[in-house]
């Protein structure tokens, strides 16, 4: 009977550990961009369903609808733009780490790169 109530405890403990470790990136977050020997701020606004990433970030240029995945700590999300009337797509890739992210981006069809790092808006 000991060893049964022992087994129940750590398999609950070790649930708890698992849940409370998943990353969350719903909230607001606060980003800078160093692209192209640019750099930028934008605000996002993460919304998290399983895997599944949505939302909007603003900068610049405007605001823009998010899409996106997580995976453990790995997240991705895209978002459209616009360069003098030229359509592009920024992607991100990065790691989730708490209340930060940092990564690379992409801007097609230009095809320059550069990285990201954001932090948790309190």
């Amino acid at each position: 009977m000991r060893l049964f109530v022992a087994s129940l405890t750590l398999l609950s403990t070790l649930s708890f550990a698992q849940t409370a470790a998943a990353p969350d990136a719903s909230g607001k977050w606060k980003v800078h961009l160093s692209v192209g020997g640019s750099d930028s701020e934008m605000e996002c606004n993460f919304v998290q369903a399983g895997a599944d990433l949505s939302g909007t970030c603003k900068g610049e240029a405007g605001e823009a609808k998010v899409t996106g995945k997580i995976d453990g700590q790995q997240i991705k999300w895209s978002q459209p733009g616009d360069y003098n009337g030229t359509a592009l797509l920024l992607s991100f890739d990065g790691k989730l780490d708490g209340e930060k992210i940092s990564g690379n981006t992409t801007v097609d069809p230009f095809g320059v790169s550069g990285t990201f790092d954001a932090s948790k808006a309190k």
